[in-house]
């Protein structure tokens, strides 16, 4: 049996993900009053091509709203070319490739903050960043890690 040991990788998501919930829970809202949503998912093209009907949803479903991306360097040239997103900001993937770009600066305050997946680069640019409000997948993502971790 021969288990791929990046994908070990994945679990390092779920404390992030609880650390930036409770930094977010203790710092309250910013009072942002603005129609802009980050949507966070810093991860590979196999992975981000599989949320691009997800973007493209939200998009049609919140018209008003004007929606950047935070994205890993790899598909940067991918997300750029979506229509309807504004900004396209980069940060390291999950997977820490050492040939990888290092981030960009976040300079926008946002109403909404949508993180899809997190590293550990990621989680440093938005720990600083305003926001009103933070969505994640942090149940369903522990669900699927819990899946993983059986299925070994």
């Amino acid at each position: 049996m021969k288990i791929n040991t990046e994908y070990a990788s994945l679990w390092q998501e779920i404390p992030l993900l609880i650390l930036l919930k409770i930094r977010t829970f203790f710092s309250g809202k910013s009072g942002i009053r603005n129609n802009k949503v980050l949507i966070v998912t810093p991860c590979l093209i196999g992975e981000f091509a599989m949320a691009i009907p997800a973007i493209f949803d939200f998009m049609a479903q919140n018209k008003d709203k004007k929606v950047d991306l935070l994205v890993s360097s790899r598909v940067l040239e991918l997300a750029n070319k979506i229509k309807g997103v504004n900004n396209v900001y980069t940060s390291s993937t999950v997977y820490d490739i050492k040939r990888e770009s290092r981030s960009s600066a976040l300079v926008d305050s946002y109403s909404i903050v949508k993180v899809l997946r997190i590293s550990l680069e990621s989680y440093n640019l938005l720990k600083n960043l305003k926001f009103n409000r933070l969505q994640t997948n942090i149940f369903s993502f522990s669900l699927y890690s819990l899946n993983l971790w059986a299925s070994l």
